[in-house]
C-alpha cells in the first residue's frame, strides 16, 4: 500500500528544473562546438518530452519513453537529414534519461524493448542531495545564459517562443498550482523563474504569430480573389494604375503567348494589394 502511495505521488511530480537547465547546458554547447545553430525554446521542450508518460496513463512511467533506443530509432531520420546541427537537440533529449532520471530516482529502462530492467543510481528525487544537484544545473544554465546574452532572445518577437507554452503550460504551471507542491520548497524559486519567463515570451510572442496568419490569410484570398478576375489594382497615381486584365482560363493559360509575363504581371498586382492592406 505504501509502495503504491510513493509510487502515485513520484508519477504527480514533475521536476523540470534539472532537465530544462541541462538539455540548454548541452544543447548550446555541443551547437557552438559544431558551429550550428541552436533553438532554445526547441531545445527546452525535448527535455521534457520523455515525461509525457506521466500524462498518458497506459504508459509506464520512465518505461519505453525514456528508452535510449527509442530516442535513436526517432532521431535517426533527423540525423540523415540534418547530419550535426540534430545532434544539440538529440542531447538535449537525452540528457533526460542519462543524467536526470538516472541520477535522481533511478529505475530508468534505458534499453527497452530489449530489456525492462532499470537503471539509475538511485538518489532520492526529493532527497537535499537530488534538490543541489538540480540548483547546481540551473545556476549554471542562468550564468551561461546571461553571458551568451540569450536570455534576451526571450524577450523578442520570435515565433518559436510559442513553443514554450508547453513546458509552461504542462509542467511549470501545474508544479506551481498543485497542493501539496509537487516539488521541494526549494525548488519553487527555478520554478518561478522559468515560468515568469517563459510566460513573457509567449505573451510576446502570440502578436507575432497571428500577424503571420493575418498575412497568410490575406495573401491567399488575395491570390483567389485575383485568379476569379474580382480584384482590378488601384494606386494613388492614376498614371501608375495598372489596366485590368482578363484571367484567362486555366486550359488557356498554357497557350497563352507569353504565360511567364502574364503570371508575373499577377503576381506584382498581388504584391501591390497587399501593401496596401
Amino acid at each position: 500500500m505504501k509502495h503504491r502511495s510513493c509510487l502515485k505521488r513520484r508519477k504527480r511530480s514533475r521536476f523540470a528544473v534539472g532537465h530544462l537547465a541541462l538539455a540548454y547546458i548541452l544543447g548550446v554547447g555541443s551547437a557552438k562546438v559544431s558551429k550550428t545553430s541552436f533553438n532554445t525554446p526547441a531545445a527546452l521542450v525535448l527535455s521534457i518530452v520523455p515525461d509525457v508518460d506521466i500524462l498518458a496513463p497506459f504508459l509506464e512511467h520512465r518505461g519505453p519513453m525514456h528508452s535510449v533506443i527509442v530516442m535513436l530509432v526517432v532521431f535517426a531520420p533527423l540525423f540523415v537529414v540534418y547530419h550535426k546541427k540534430a545532434v544539440p537537440y538529440f542531447l538535449a533529449l537525452l540528457q533526460h534519461v542519462l543524467i536526470g532520471d538516472f541520477i535522481g530516482g533511478g529505475g530508468v529502462q534505458l534499453l527497452w524493448p530489449l530489456t525492462v530492467q532499470p537503471y539509475g543510481i538511485g538518489i532520492a528525487i526529493r532527497s537535499q542531495t537530488n534538490v543541489g544537484i538540480e540548483w547546481i544545473a540551473f545556476l549554471a544554465a542562468v550564468i551561461i545564459i546571461i553571458k551568451t546574452r540569450d536570455l534576451t532572445k526571450f524577450f523578442q518577437t520570435h515565433k518559436s517562443n510559442l513553443l514554450l507554452s508547453i513546458p509552461t503550460f504542462t509542467t511549470l504551471l501545474p508544479t506551481l498550482a498543485s497542493f501539496p507542491l509537487g516539488v521541494p520548497f526549494w525548488l519553487v524559486p527555478p520554478h518561478v523563474f522559468y515560468t515568469v519567463v517563459f510566460s513573457i515570451a509567449i505573451i510576446l510572442a502570440v502578436p507575432r504569430v497571428f500577424k503571420t496568419f493575418q498575412r497568410i490569410r490575406t495573401s491567399v484570398d488575395l491570390q483567389a480573389y485575383v485568379l476569379r478576375g474580382k480584384v482590378l489594382t488601384h494606386t494613388t497615381a492614376p498614371s501608375q494604375a495598372l489596366t485590368p486584365f482578363r484571367v484567362l482560363p486555366r486550359h488557356m493559360t498554357f497557350f497563352a503567348n507569353s504565360p511567364d509575363v502574364f503570371h508575373r504581371d499577377l503576381t506584382k498586382q498581388s504584391i501591390s494589394l497587399l501593401k496596401k492592406c
